[in-house]
């Protein structure tokens, strides 16, 4: 079952689409749920924005009986605001790019959502996130800068782009953290990226860190979508 709501969000300048993914189950007793945040959700929930229905995560999650709360964050359309919203380690070489917007949107999403979804719906303290591409740079950063934020996935992060990870990692580093990092091996241009991030993360020893790394894989949702359940065993 999903449900859909739009916000006002001033210091993004725009309206924020919310998608909500309820178990199926949920109406039948009063558990409460872990909750796991998934952003670019306009690429996962086509119930608002049906255009190209890269990634049906509600089937996905239905088929699995998965016993979680999946809220979608939807991104503007336009790539360069996306990228402003979703990139906070962006090399600053791009006029047209403001990683600000970054730092607005985790802190909107932990503040005024997140109050939004705990008054509405019964979630435990189990809370993940999940970004792919550029969107997984946000997940890891939230993840670092947010207490609680238990785990989260990060799919195929856009690792050349940026700058300052690792150390933006180690500054707020917390052990308690799970991490789960997808990579597919026909995109090179990340791969000595994403290695050096595993083998630091590998390094710190967090409390569960798995690696998925698929050499004859790409990074698309075609392949994303094989792993999903892999993940969601992980965080529930």
């Amino acid at each position: 079952m999903v449900e859909n709501f739009k916000t006002t969000a001033v210091l993004l300048k725009r309206q924020l689409k919310i998608s909500i993914y309820l178990p199926k189950d949920y109406n039948l007793n009063e558990n409460k749920y872990p909750l796991i945040y998934v952003l670019d959700g306009q690429k996962m929930f086509h119930s608002l924005d049906d255009n190209e229905k890269l990634f049906d995560l509600p089937s996905i999650l239905d088929e699995m009986n998965a016993k979680c709360i999946c809220v979608g964050i939807h991104s503007p359309k336009n790539n360069e605001w996306r990228i402003s919203e979703v990139c906070p380690y962006y090399k600053k070489d791009d006029s047209d790019i403001d990683p600000k917007l970054s730092y607005n949107l985790a802190n909107y999403i932990m503040n005024d959502v997140h109050s939004i979804i705990t008054d509405r719906y019964r979630i435990s303290d189990n809370i993940s996130i999940l970004g792919f591409n550029e969107s997984a740079l946000l997940a890891l950063y939230m993840t670092y800068h947010f207490n609680s934020i238990n785990s989260c996935g990060v799919f195929s992060p856009t690792l050349s782009i940026c700058e300052n990870v690792i150390d933006d990692i180690n500054n707020h580093y917390d052990e308690n953290k799970n991490i789960y990092l997808y990579h597919g091996g026909i995109d090179d241009q990340n791969t000595n990226h994403f290695y050096n991030l595993y083998t630091f993360l590998e390094k710190m020893k967090p409390n569960k860190l798995k690696l998925i790394y698929e050499e004859n894989e790409d990074n698309t949702f075609t392949y994303w979508q094989k792993h999903i359940c892999d993940f969601m065993n992980f965080i529930l």
